[in-house]
């Protein structure tokens, strides 16, 4: 059993006795309990925290002061894996410290397998009298040597800072945190080379793997800041640093596929051009990022304010190069270069800011937002690289220095008519200029005008319309090599946005409350030939909220919402051969009720919530055409909880979970790991669960 829980829980009655004995006046409560799960295998669970049956139920709150100060402690989910501990001070003399931990971890819903027997490893190894094959079918111990594993990760962050006010208006801040990220996640790798093909997929002999990679990440931030403030004016000095560490610099595995390609079942035949034995790929680098910040605000006049901030910062990495490949079969490749990359890429931002009420039913906002990325100048030389690790790519390869900026404009006025109608009016200017090889496209403009409507004609009825309009163009396309040079990706292309929000909420009486919306969304993608052409989405939701009596209340919610999009492909770079449509549906309801059972004593709460999900793809132009099966989804979650006031002071808690997914993903179901030819899976299956969770606990207010 994880000591944690036990650990936290002990801290937490001994800072609950501390402050007991000092004599301070405090106040607040402290939940602990048991729950008990359905099951012992938690991979399903969505309940992420929740790894063991039973577990603990172990929550507080408490605040507590003195003559000149306050202290607060918090702590949520103590005894699951998902837990949270905070604790702040404070004081008159303006000097405050907060402190906190924070624990959550990440799963991935399915049981995957994998033939490595060191799974955890940088190195990864198959088993004793492994049989390779030029195909997954030929590999006659794959099944027998399969082992499953978890892919998940755990996020543990420390948090520690404080603030002190001295002199004249003079304020210091400082922040510090600490997260380590552990676990295993899923990376490909791919091993051989075709013959004669120089760019993706490197002809029919390539081969490839899912690779599980172990996670070993450390993270270090610290936040500086140094303020002075008067009535009318103030400035604001700082400094940031973050460090990031990756223990494993790469990954390396053996090949599990035959170095010797016989062909069949058209997947290529012949052998690897020099394949390799062994794969080995370059994780995450280490890297650290600093930066120097400075702002300021001015109040001119009465109704008009200023700020700006700006800031420069710099990104250094210099981790060493791998070399040019781990295959020893290969003569001796050439030297890169240089080492390692050294690389340093400067990052400035700049935020300026005016609001304005020059009338009373007047409000003006202008804002402008620049932010640049811009690498140093240095190259590396010229060099050939290894095509996954079997042979000399043939393409020459020159480091190419990269520059991004991004500059926004927005400007809004906002105006009331009398004491029922309000306007808004806003316009926003985006620009966005790339400077790097193989970009498709160097400068992407975007304009976007949007307009609301408040009105209430009754205290009982409001209502908001609000519309959107933008256009997104740009310069030139520049094909990236190896493309279609139809092909217009949907974050460069062309682009015309509209949108309308429509919302009224009306309270019939003191009883009950309506609210009612409607959200509609289309983007028209009219000059992109190859890519993304139109997308669409409605949204319709109702809710309601009726209070029967004083002791009983009920709410409910129901809600669609509708997507379609359409797609155009080439198979030749010269016409459009192929169209897809995507159309989805998403139902959910929803009702609740909180009921005072026994006034004063008893109360009980239910909410159960049901969503139902579908998406119909439909190709056309392709022969032959295979249609794809329809992907669901189907979700249920039900809660139910009680609390009893035993006495003034103590609370019986009853809570029972219940959730319960359903999902058919034709991408996923059935396909075992040698459902492909050239690749290894893992065998995954789409997500399926039903879950229920028990808790009883005990609450004592002080």
């Amino acid at each position: 059993m994880n000591k944690r829980p036990l650990q936290h829980s002990f801290c937490i009655l001994v800072l609950g006795i501390f402050v007991m004995e000092s004599g301070h006046a405090f106040e607040g409560q402290i939940e602990f309990g048991l729950g008990v799960a359905d099951k012992d295998e938690f991979l399903y669970s969505p309940f992420p925290g929740i790894d063991r049956s039973p577990f603990l139920v172990l929550n507080a709150d408490l605040e507590g002061t003195s003559d000149d100060a306050i202290w607060r402690v918090t702590a949520r989910d103590l005894g699951i894996n998902t837990r949270t501990l905070s604790a702040d001070y404070e004081n008159d003399a303006g000097f405050s410290l907060f402190g906190e931990y924070w624990q959550n971890p990440s799963r991935q819903n399915g049981t995957p397998l994998s033939p490595f027997v060191n799974i955890g490893s940088t190195e990864l190894k198959l088993p004793a009298g492994w049989v390779a094959g030029s195909e997954t079918g030929d590999m006659t111990n794959l099944q027998t040597s399969l082992r499953q594993f978890n892919i998940g990760t755990e996020r543990r962050r420390y948090t520690l800072g404080g603030e002190s006010t001295f002199g004249q208006g003079m304020t210091f801040k400082a922040t510090a945190m600490y997260e380590t990220k552990e676990g295993i996640e899923l990376i490909g790798g791919a091993i051989g080379r075709g013959f004669g093909q120089l760019v993706p997929p490197y002809g029919t002999g390539t081969r490839a793997t899912l690779l599980p990679v172990p996670i070993d990440y450390e993270t270090t931030q610290l936040d500086l800041k140094l303020g002075y403030q008067k009535a009318r004016y103030g400035v604001e000095l700082g400094y940031y640093l973050s460090v990031f560490r990756n223990g494993h610099d790469s990954l390396s595995w053996e090949n599990p596929f035959s170095l010797d390609i016989t062909g069949g079942g058209g997947h290529g035949g012949g052998q690897f051009p020099l394949a390799s034995s062994t794969g080995r790929l370059a994780l995450y680098p280490d890297n650290q990022f600093h930066r120097i910040s400075l702002g300021g605000n001015y109040l001119m006049g009465e109704t008009t304010r200023f700020y700006g901030m700006f800031s420069t910062g710099m990104m250094k990495q210099d981790q060493t190069f791998l070399p040019l490949s781990a295959n020893p079969a290969l003569a001796a490749p050439p030297v890169l270069p240089v080492n390692g990359l050294d690389a340093d890429a400067s990052v400035n931002d700049a935020y300026l800011r005016v609001t304005s009420r020059p009338m009373p039913k007047l409000s003006l906002k202008a804002a402008y937002r620049y932010h640049s990325r811009d690498d140093d100048d240095r190259l590396l030389g010229a060099y050939n690289y290894y095509a996954l690790d079997s042979s000399e790519s043939g393409r020459e390869i020159i480091s190419t220095p990269y520059y991004y900026r991004k500059q926004e404009l927005d400007l809004s006025a906002r105006y009331r008519f009398g004491s029922h109608t309000s306007i808004g009016l806003e316009y926003e200017r985006e620009d966005i200029l790339r400077d790097y090889v193989d970009i498709e496209r160097e400068d992407v403009d975007e304009d976007r005008y949007s307009a609301h409507v408040d009105y209430r004609p009754l205290d009982s009825l409001s209502l908001r319309i609000q519309g959107e309009h933008a256009e997104r163009s740009g310069s030139n396309y520049l094909t990236a090599i190896g493309e279609n040079p139809l092909l217009r990706k949907f974050h460069f292309a062309d682009r015309t946005q509209d949108s309308i929000f429509i919302r009224a909420t009306y309270d019939v009486n003191d009883s009950v409350s309506l609210s009612a919306s409607y959200d509609r969304l289309e983007d028209d993608y009219d000059n992109s030939v190859v890519g993304l052409q139109d997308a669409d989405r409605d949204i319709y939701s109702f809710d309601i909220a009726y209070r029967v009596s004083e002791h009983l209340s009920f709410h409910g919610f129901v809600s669609r919402e509708e997507a379609a999009s359409r797609q155009t492909g080439s198979t030749d770079g010269i016409n459009v051969t192929w169209t897809a449509d995507y159309d989805d549906t998403i139902d959910s309801f929803g009702i609740g009720a909180e009921w005072q059972a026994i006034p004063e004593r008893l109360k009980l709460s239910l909410d159960i919530a049901m969503s139902d999900g579908s998406e119909d793809i439909s190709v056309a132009g392709l022969s032959p055409v295979i249609p794809f099966p329809e992907l669901t989804s189907d979700m249920l979650s039900i809660r139910l909880a009680a609390t009893y006031q035993y006495d003034k002071q103590t609370d019986i808690r009853f809570a029972y979970w219940h959730e319960k997914l359903g999902t058919d993903d034709w991408a996923l179901d059935d396909l075992d790991v040698n459902s492909t030819p050239n690749v290894i899976l893992t065998g995954e299956q789409s997500p399926n669960y039903d879950d229920h969770i028990v808790m009883l606990s005990l609450v004592r207010h002080f």
